[in-house]
């Protein structure tokens, strides 16, 4: 064995023989300890004197030697608390109590929730929380329901493996409404690859597709097929060519074949050609399809009396005429106006060569003022577009729904005046007017601002007129129209966002009244709704934005500010 080994061994045991003194040392340090601390209390005891008049020094030291010596014998005496009874505390504790409660609240809540899940959808309970009821059957689709007699059967077309897909469940939301609101309605699922001829078995030729409908009434046998692409409606990507779906009007198209199933004779509309006249914008032929009313292009000089006029359609559309009518044409319209005819008149902007066309308006009480009419009252147009009139509604059927409800969109328009002399057999009732300060710029201006000699308000943009004799009431609705073929009725202002659609809708049941109904429920649009303001709106909610609201956040900071200042 070497020096080192012999060295590391004395360590080893040098190391043990410390580690075993340890516990006798600090024996010794202890009794020590507490050795000082009975001299310092007979040291204190010996000082004091036997009597109770103890000084004020003195009493705070004998205090603190008392409490220090029961503070001893109490934690010497205290027994161990063991983990058991710990953890028993833990459990009668408030903060465990607070936690314990607001655990069962929790799960109370998510069973409440779960339980009342589980019941609607037994039920087959749905909640529209939409501001507008975008989910929900319209007011129209009910009060159509509600006069529906015979039996309606509606088929929905779809594979039973696609039954749970999120446009059948879509789809299937719509149409389940049906039969609640009534009994006489009842709703099929047919798979057309299960039942692949069933749909010619109701009389449809054409091949159908999966997510269509057929509609059949028992009680006459009628029937119509909805296709799939009649329910989409869809908007091309000219960037990719590619077709994006934007709505549906899975409703529109349902009511439309109800109304078709139900109504024995459909109603025709002829629309007047011949005189450069606009053709119909595609938001009106599709609201005139879905109310299974079919328009028929023709040519006054085709009729030789107005009886061919009145067996031939049950009103007729003068859509813009851009030239003038004959006198032979003007006296079959009176007469067909005389006996009971229905007229719908859009006129147009540039109306100074049309003079029989004018006299026949005058006929009837009716004016027409040459050039555009701009308003003055930021409250009646469109923001920094003074061309496009928000015309104000009198009270009437025909704007009963929309007035104080929507906007009624006038681009470009010509403005109507209703004439003091009239005939006593004629009554004009005035639907559309623009505000006093609105004036009529002629064509040819070159500037927009109201100048001297401008024809100056209150205008007229519709107008209802009857025409009432012992036998017959003759009905005639006249609306301005504007520059360049803009009209009350274009396919921009046709959206369920205006009043525009639904005034059209309503100007058709004016006209076709005891005969047909026609179907105004506005498709279902996938996109935003747009926001619409008059000029004076938008110039308030800038000056809230760009004004009042950083204003109040500045005061109210200062306000803050201050109020620390003064606490400290």
């Amino acid at each position: 064995m070497d020096e080192k080994d012999i060295k590391l061994d004395a360590d080893v045991v040098s190391a043990k023989n410390e580690t075993e003194k340890l516990p006798e040392d600090i024996e010794k340090k202890v009794e020590e300890t507490s050795s000082d601390i009975k001299d310092v209390v007979e040291k204190a005891s010996e000082k004091a004197p036997d009597n109770k008049n103890e000084s004020d020094d003195e009493k705070p030291v004998k205090k603190v030697v008392k409490k220090a010596a029961k503070a001893g014998e109490g934690d010497s005496n205290r027994p161990k608390e063991k983990v058991g009874e710990k953890i028993g505390k833990s459990y009668t504790s408030r903060k465990f109590k607070g936690g314990a409660y607001s655990v069962v609240l929790s799960v109370i809540a998510i069973v409440v929730v779960i339980v009342v899940n589980l019941i609607f959808t037994k039920l087959d309970i749905n909640i529209d929380l939409t501001d507008n009821h975008k989910y929900d059957i319209h007011q129209e689709t009910k009060d159509l329901l509600a006069n529906v007699t015979d039996d309606i059967t509606i088929y929905y077309l779809i594979q039973s493996a696609n039954e749970n897909d999120t446009q059948t469940e879509y789809f299937s939301r719509f149409f389940k409404q049906y039969p609640k609101e009534n009994a006489n309605v009842k709703v099929e699922y047919k798979d057309p690859v299960l039942y692949p001829g069933f749909a010619k078995e109701k009389g449809i030729a054409d091949e159908v597709m999966e997510h269509s409908f057929i509609v059949e009434n028992k009680t006459n046998g009628k029937t119509k097929y909805v296709g799939y692409r009649d329910i989409i409606q869809t908007e091309l990507d000219y960037t990719t060519y590619q077709s994006t779906i934007t709505g549906f009007d899975i409703e529109g198209q349902l009511d439309s074949a109800i109304l078709y199933c139900t109504t024995q004779t459909l109603p025709v509309a002829l629309n007047v050609t011949g005189h450069g006249e606009q053709m119909l914008g595609s938001s009106q032929t599709s609201l005139l399809e879905r109310s299974n009313i079919s328009v028929v292009d023709t040519k006054l000089i085709t009729y030789s009396s107005y009886t061919q006029l009145l067996d031939a359609c049950n009103f007729m559309i003068i859509n813009q005429p851009s030239s003038d009518f004959t006198d032979e044409e003007i006296q079959l319209l009176k007469d067909y106006m005389t006996n009971g005819g229905r007229l719908l008149i859009n006129t147009g902007i540039d109306s100074e060569t049309l003079t029989n066309f004018r006299k026949f308006l005058e006929y009837y009480s009716v004016g027409l003022v040459d050039g555009i009419v701009f308003e003055g009252d930021s409250n009646f147009c469109l923001y920094n577009r003074p061309f496009m009139l928000i015309p104000s509604m009198y009270l009437s059927d025909i704007t009963t729904n929309i007035r104080n409800k929507k906007l009624v969109i006038a681009p470009y328009v010509a403005g109507l005046t209703v004439l003091s002399e009239k005939r006593d057999e004629v009554s004009v009732t005035k639907l559309l007017y623009t505000s006093d300060t609105s004036y009529s710029k002629a064509l040819t201006a070159e500037v927009f601002q109201k100048e001297d000699g401008d024809p100056i308000g209150k205008f007229y943009v519709g107008v209802q007129v009857e025409e009432t004799n012992t036998e017959n009431t003759g009905k005639m609705l006249v609306y301005s129209s504007g520059y360049q073929g803009n009209s009350i009725f274009n396919d921009a202002y046709m959206a369920d966002t205006y009043g525009n659609v639904d005034l059209f809708s309503n100007s058709i049941d004016y006209l076709v009244d005891g005969v047909a109904k026609t179907v105004s429920v506005e498709a279902f649009s996938a996109a935003e709704d747009v926001l619409s303001f008059t000029q004076a709106k938008a110039s308030r909610l800038a000056l809230i934005m760009i004004f009042a609201v950083p204003l109040a956040f500045i005061v109210i900071g200062i306000l803050v500010v201050v109020m620390r200042k003064r606490k400290q």
